[in-house]
């Protein structure tokens, strides 16, 4: 059983503007998510019930889950340093 996953728009702009390496390793990590349970690098946002990030070397990939309907939400993709802000 695998959970949907849905992307922002804002999250699959900046997606498609990477180089392509870099495109398909974070593809990768998100077919990853559609896993039950997830797989990679994840860990609980500090005070954001609900929300986690997935890292992939030195970006992150800011996600929810809703577990009633099974759909991973993807919010923001972006670099370490500025996915945070």
């Amino acid at each position: 059983m695998a959970y949907e996953v849905r992307i922002r728009r804002s999250a699959l702009n900046y997606l498609n503007k990477l180089d392509v390496p870099t495109h398909r390793r974070l593809a990768a990590a998100i077919e990853g998510l559609a896993e039950v349970p997830p797989t990679g690098d994840i860990r609980p946002l500090t005070g954001q019930t609900g929300a986690y990030r997935l890292r992939v070397g030195g970006f992150r990939l800011l996600f929810h889950i809703d577990h009633q309907q099974e759909v991973i939400f993807v919010d923001a993709i972006g670099s370490r340093g500025d996915i945070y802000k």
